[in-house]
């Protein structure tokens, strides 16, 4: 029997070659070749992600409303150091405010932070509110994320 292994960017190829006439599986298959694919992950991938923004739909103007943000943990690393997470009104450049989650976030953890908008200052229309993080992470897709709100 010989066997091949390939590895590429979080694939696993593995291959081998199985005398001929042998049989495995269903047994109309005589195939002397066999792969098969593993999903692997990199040992020390850390990944701190937005992962959602809860907003009311319909914001009056001047109301103090609460929006909350949810962080998780995608990687496959603890993270012990401190994170920082803004949220700011894009439309206006104004910022919301800004969250530290104290302890790091432990691996395949999620936590939800709770901010305090006060509209009374904010313009009339729709605004787009962002939210981030400070964390140096490996996936730089998921570090920020916008929606949008209506102040009438």
């Amino acid at each position: 029997m010989n066997i091949c292994l390939t590895h590429f960017h979080h694939l696993l190829l593995i291959s081998f070659m199985i005398t001929p006439g042998t049989f495995y599986g269903d047994s109309s298959e005589k195939s002397p070749l066999i792969s098969t694919h593993v999903q692997t992950t990199d040992p020390f991938m850390t990944d701190i992600s937005i992962a959602g923004i809860s907003t009311p739909s319909l914001i009056r103007g001047g109301e103090t409303v609460e929006i909350f943000v949810a962080v998780n943990n995608l990687g496959n690393q603890d993270i012990t150091e401190e994170i920082i997470i803004e949220l700011t009104d894009q439309t206006d450049n104004v910022e919301i405010g800004s969250k530290l989650i104290r302890d790091g976030l432990a691996q395949g953890n999620s936590t939800t932070l709770r901010f305090i908008w006060n509209t009374e200052e904010s313009s009339l229309g729709d605004h787009t509110l962002n939210a981030s993080h400070n964390y140096g992470d490996d996936v730089e897709d998921n570090n920020f994320l916008t929606d949008t709100v209506i102040i009438r």
